[in-house]
């Protein structure tokens, strides 16, 4: 019988809170990072998660810090996780908010062109998505 879908991801997380010996423990796990309980099994795990929608989708917590549990935890894509990384630079212009990559795919446009404008050449960020006219 083949693995269920949410096994790789459920078991990785479990590896990253309790094996020291991995690599990212430090990370997670190191920092007090835990599961819940009913996690402690995948029928657990996938009684509060469900399926996980696509193969590209990744387990997704929205408090960096906090413990991987059903309120903490969404299916998220690796480019949906990028945009709410902490570090991530969110530009609003007419009441939307994204992050620059965001701006810069649906703009079509590079965000090397948007880097160079801004920074080498000192446009102001909404220009330099092409979002308004360089003055």
């Amino acid at each position: 019988m083949p693995r269920h879908i949410n096994w790789p991801v459920w078991n990785g997380m479990k590896q990253r809170c309790t094996n020291a010996n991995r690599f990212d423990h430090k990370y997670y796990g190191g920092k007090g990072v835990r599961y819940a309980a009913k996690w402690e099994t995948l029928e657990g795990f996938n009684d509060d998660m469900g399926a996980r929608p696509t193969t590209k989708h990744t387990l997704d917590r929205a408090d960096p810090a906090g413990d991987y549990t059903k309120e903490n935890c969404r299916w998220a894509t690796r480019l949906e996780q990028a945009e709410t990384f902490k570090h991530t630079r969110v530009v609003e212009f007419e009441g939307r908010k994204q992050s620059i990559a965001a701006w810069c795919r649906e703009q079509n446009i590079s965000r090397s062109t948007v880097a160079s404008r801004e920074l080498r050449n000192g446009w102001p960020i909404l220009a330099a998505l092409g979002l308004v006219p360089c003055a």
